[in-house]
């Protein structure tokens, strides 16, 4: 082991899942192997809010024990914390390394519509219905459909009026619609199957076009249409653009928490890899949540700052060459000198407004490095943010109204925005527009019959009573300007980005002079931002960029 020679110090802002993949990658690096090449990393976490970010906004609900003799709580994560195996490789061996345990969760799906029924009963919910259309069993596709409860009624014959008596004339009736209604979904099914293939036929990356780079999902929908004879007179041109509306759409926007309109200006080429990468691959949960992972990752981190906003970056007084960290308000202000690097792994728009005014503090003999910086600004003002809310209930009535319909993710369609204009005011929870599809997944808690149902972007209210918790979340919504924006930022080199864990971009480090400015998170990386963009970009800050600049030598891989 040989002597520490110099102390290197790394603030890094933001706790989320790319602030703590950075912390720990410096932090286990210095107690495995410390000083080995003669650095040691001083790592200092700054969270604004009272926990570490991933965990943050989760509750703990009590529930009843298994043989109901005392309470415990079962923690829920917020937002829903799953990956898919196809397109998170670098998370799941992350996970690997750390020890944290997952299981296979192969989600199933209910697409509704959230209409508005007749009725003269005031209270709202007596004036709106979920009806589901289409059910979808999980597992990549291989369990198929199941046929919604409004066609089981309907065929069964359980659709008449109260208290009629069947007659013959009324068996046949009933057998007619059973036959007429089972038809009509064999043929739906074989549309939807036809749509299906084609959708994958297109995210086969040897037969995609080069301009789909360039494409939005509105105009590949336009150009991906069937335009044969044979298709429109099977009507599948048709049966393509309703797959599109009702099963692409509503699935996108819940993967993405956007809502329709930037689902539609989303960059095609993401959807497509999407598909591609997750097809045949399995969903998994942490078994422990995201509480267990947040401890492990922050188990070597010796300063890390909770509740504790920071408010500016300056260049330090002493040395124009390192930075000063500014917490807290104008009242009462606490300034963390001799940074030799900061990790922003905060939203963009953040990351944005803090260096704007670093740049603006720094001396003019650090022209370059001013310049540097500003083009990170510029960078990071292309990237897109949308609001999401997550709530925490138990009010069913946001599910299909039906029970035979439910499923472990329920996303909703509401027909019209005019619906939330018939939403009473003054309620407890926030909303969302009904441009965004509204999801809620059914959560058992233990091994008791309760359940709890988290609701992303509501398009109307839980009751007040049922509300458990309320969180507003940002999240980044990748379009063709912010696309191009991550170039510089990661580097594909040429590949496709699933392929490779790239390179730093140009813009990483802010200039080969002065301290290190960094930039990582889900919108720092390629594809849809997603947990895998938080980890893959931290790795590379760290390895291509802060162990570079400190002349550290790199031993192998971190996990």
């Amino acid at each position: 082991m040989s002597k520490v020679e110099r102390t290197v110090k790394v603030a890094i802002v933001g706790s989320g899942l790319a602030g703590l993949t950075a912390a720990h990658m410096l932090c286990s690096r210095t107690n495995d192997i410390r000083c080995q090449d003669g650095v040691d990393f001083e790592v200092y976490l700054f969270e604004k809010r009272e926990s570490l970010g991933m965990d943050a906004s989760s509750i703990s609900v009590p529930v009843p024990s298994a043989d109901g003799r005392e309470l415990c709580n079962a923690r829920i994560n917020v937002p829903m914390h799953s990956f898919q195996a196809g397109c998170h490789p670098q998370l799941t061996a992350l996970y690997d390394r750390l020890g944290v345990t997952y299981r296979p969760s192969n989600l199933t799906y209910s697409f509704s519509h959230l209409v508005k029924t007749p009725s003269f009963v005031e209270k709202f919910e007596e004036q709106r219905e979920i009806i589901t259309f289409m059910l979808y069993n999980g597992d990549s596709g291989r369990r198929g459909i199941s046929v919604p409860a409004i066609l089981q009624d309907f065929a069964g014959g359980r659709i008449k009026p109260k208290g009629h008596l069947l007659t013959s004339r009324d068996r046949l009736l009933s057998s007619a619609a059973w036959m007429w209604t089972m038809g009509l979904f064999v043929l739906s099914s074989l549309q939807l199957l036809f749509c299906y293939l084609w959708l994958i036929s297109y995210s086969l990356p040897l037969f995609r076009p080069h301009a789909i780079s360039r494409m939005t999902f509105a105009e590949w929908r336009d150009e991906s249409t069937p335009s044969g004879v044979l298709f429109r007179w099977f009507g599948l041109d048709s049966a393509w653009d309703a797959f599109i509306t009702s099963v692409l759409v509503p699935l996108f926007s819940a993967v993405c928490t956007a809502p329709e309109s930037m689902v539609l200006a989303h960059p095609v080429e993401e959807f497509l890899d999407y598909m591609w990468l997750t097809l045949g691959t399995n969903h998994y949960v942490t078994v422990h949540g995201v509480r267990d992972v947040v401890a492990r990752l922050s188990l070597c981190v010796r300063h890390v700052h909770l509740n504790m906003l920071v408010s500016a970056l300056r260049a330090d007084l002493d040395d124009p060459t390192l930075i000063s960290v500014h917490t807290g308000d104008d009242l009462h202000t606490k300034v963390l000198s001799g940074f030799n690097h900061v990790v922003f792994a905060t939203g963009a728009p953040e990351a944005a407004c803090l260096l704007q005014g670093y740049a603006a503090s720094l001396p003019n003999a650090m022209h370059a490095k001013r310049r540097a910086v500003e083009k990170q600004v510029q960078c990071l003002r292309r990237f897109v943010y949308t609001k999401n809310i997550v709530v925490n209930h138990r009010d069913a009535s946001l599910l299909p109204r039906d029970p035979r319909d439910h499923r472990d993710l329920n996303f909703v369609v509401s027909q019209g925005s005019r619906l939330l204009h018939d939403t009473p005011e003054g309620g407890s929870c926030p909303m969302v527009s009904p441009a965004f599809t509204m999801t809620t997944q059914i959560i058992s808690l233990g091994d008791t019959n309760a359940v709890v149902y988290q609701t992303t972007n509501p398009v109307v209210p839980p009751r007040d009573d049922s509300v458990l918790s309320v969180a507003e979340l940002d999240r980044a919504v990748l379009t063709l300007q912010s696309k191009n924006a991550v170039r510089d930022l990661f580097d594909t080199g040429g590949h496709y980005w699933w392929k490779t864990t790239g390179r730093l971009g140009s813009l990483q480090g802010g200039g080969p002079t002065g301290p290190g400015i960094w930039l990582c998170g889900s919108y720092a990386y390629a594809g849809i931002p997603l947990l895998e963009g938080c980890v893959v970009s931290a790795r590379n800050i760290v390895e291509q960029g802060i162990y570079v600049k400190e002349g550290v030598t790199r031993r192998g891989s971190p996990w």
